[in-house]
């Protein structure tokens, strides 16, 4: 198998200008927790090879989005032209909405997107680019088909939402489903078509007993050790070429509890990415 080649970047903020939307994340506290807990170094020991590399956070302009994107896109094409797979980490989901329009202009067509979250962020607005609008936003800009999405493990889905969902044809797991013993069977049927997977996670999909770090707390989520293993199987059965990880807010964490588990997730999911790789080869 070639080594494959990571590359760790952070978006410190959300893009959104709006103060009640915004949430000022220190990206250098997640990669800090990362090298506090020696979480890396233990890679070769296990027989792994792959390449990590630190890339600069990108520079936050919450009142010029179209700067902000245009620097996500030219630091995701150097990574990409390099060999570098991203896995991006930071602020609100409007993050996942931004680097998938960038990725589209560089490689179109080539990913579908599975997403880990304890809401559908598709809720109806007057325009794009806003945390709660972010599946309804990439669906109306025909970044990908709306068959080629996946929400997995929501838990929160108001009526209209849901109408919207089952009308565009995206694929939705509720947070019981994915329990299922057919759910991995299911989720590789309906993604049949996609060859490379963009996976979103929303640490929100968390309990906030394990994740409280965040800006919607909803009871009833997953433990971290169900959604390490939920990222584990998805990274075996399909190839993810990019990742990110969203909507930490260090304001409201607690004993730096939820950036420990970013930290964890950063590394398993780059563990699980290189392990399912080999696994399918």
């Amino acid at each position: 198998m070639d080594q494959l080649k990571f590359g760790l970047l952070g978006v410190p903020s959300a893009f959104t200008s709006e103060p009640e939307n915004r949430m000022e994340v220190s990206c250098g506290e997640i990669r800090q927790r990362l090298q506090d807990q020696m979480l890396f170094t233990d890679f070769k020991e296990f027989g792994y090879e792959a390449v990590i590399k630190n890339f600069d956070d990108i520079e936050h302009d919450p009142s010029n989005g179209i700067r902000v994107l245009e620097n996500l896109r030219s630091q995701l094409a150097q990574m990409l032209r390099d060999g570098y797979r991203p896995v991006l980490f930071g602020g609100d989901h409007t993050l996942t909405f931004y680097s998938f329009m960038a990725l589209n202009e560089i490689i179109q067509g080539r990913y579908g997107l599975i997403v880990i979250d304890g809401h559908v962020d598709a809720k109806p607005a007057n325009r794009v680019g806003l945390p709660g609008t972010v599946i309804r936003d990439i669906v109306q800009l025909k970044l990908v088909k709306p068959r080629a999405i996946a929400i997995c493990g929501a838990r929160a889905i108001p009526p209209i939402v849901y109408s919207y969902v089952k009308e565009k044809g995206i694929n939705l797991f509720v947070h019981s489903e994915i329990f299922d013993a057919e759910f991995l069977t299911n989720l590789k049927r309906c993604l049949n078509e996609v060859e490379q997977i963009y996976l979103s996670i929303d640490i929100d999909i968390l309990d906030p007993a394990f994740a409280p770090g965040v800006l919607h707390r909803l009871p009833g989520g997953l433990t971290t050790r169900e959604l390490l293993t939920l990222v584990r199987s998805i990274c075996t059965i399909f190839d993810v070429q990019v990742c990110d990880i969203v909507e930490f807010c260090p304001a409201l964490d607690i004993g730096q509890l939820t950036a420990d588990v970013v930290a964890r997730l950063v590394y398993e999911t780059i563990w699980a990415i290189e392990n399912g790789d080999a696994t399918r080869q």
